[in-house]
């Protein structure tokens, strides 16, 4: 018997997890009860990534980066939640 197409997604929200649905290419919409149709899309809502904001300014004695928190942010970093790997980093 060959598995529901959904079935990766099933077993995930029947462990709890939120589930999005996209009908045509549609956006990902929040579904809280999926009827789990033939032609539509269903994906776990992915975990929104990790954005940290620091200051960093180089150091003439020490010529390395230094994080200090009194001085306002010129740098975001952004993280994978999973892996926490940096997705991105912006000087802002």
């Amino acid at each position: 018997m060959k598995p529901h197409k959904h079935a990766e997604v099933i077993k995930a929200w029947a462990d709890g997890a939120e589930i999005q649905s996209r009908i045509h290419n549609s956006g990902w919409v929040d579904c809280s009860a999926p009827h789990w149709y033939e032609g539509s899309e269903y994906r776990v809502k992915p975990e929104p990534p990790i954005v940290v904001e620091e200051h960093v300014y180089f150091s003439d004695l020490h010529g390395y980066p230094v994080f200090k928190k009194q001085f306002p942010v010129n740098i975001r970093f952004t993280f994978d939640p999973k892996t926490m790997n940096p997705i991105k980093v912006e000087l802002i």
